[in-house]
């Protein structure tokens, strides 16, 4: 079996994913199983999305870090695109801030199902993260099991 979680294929483009599907494929022996979790692009609403901000600060002796962060989700392109401030502050120097974001490449569920079938894939099922039945407009997270097709 392989197994990624914590949206880590989201951190791929699409012709990236496509590209790892097919080496997973080669990976597992026919009737082997991938299971993997992403972000419903469907049910991401944007509220849930505002809901992702945080504002965090920490101090340890004279040093303390926030970190600030927004997201935007570009529903056309799938792209959730999370922008991160942080602000370091150590005793009376000038604080020093550090800008950077990251993408999370999103799918719905039926991408999903078309991409691991088009690489070979035969779909087990479909869930929400805890396991319980998938909901297109609900589920946050997709919870996807596929097994390698047997040729």
């Amino acid at each position: 079996a392989v197994i990624t979680i914590f949206n880590a294929v989201g951190h791929l483009k699409k012709k990236d994913f496509e590209t790892a599907l097919k080496n997973i494929k080669e990976n597992l022996n026919p009737g082997g199983i991938y299971i993997f979790d992403i972000f419903n692009l469907e049910a991401l609403s944007d509220q849930v999305v505002k809901s992702f901000a945080m504002d965090n600060k920490k101090s340890v002796d004279e040093t303390t870090i926030r970190h600030i962060q927004k997201s935007i989700l570009d529903r056309t392109s799938g792209l959730l695109t999370s922008f991160d401030e942080f602000t370091i502050q150590e005793g009376t120097k000038e604080p020093v801030t550090i800008n950077e974001s990251f993408s999370l490449q999103l799918y719905t569920a039926d991408e999903l199902e078309e991409m691991l079938t088009k690489n070979g894939f035969e779909i087990v099922g479909q869930y929400d993260l805890d396991g319980s039945p998938f909901s297109n407009l609900e589920s946050e997270r997709i919870l996807t099991v596929g097994r390698r097709a047997v040729e």
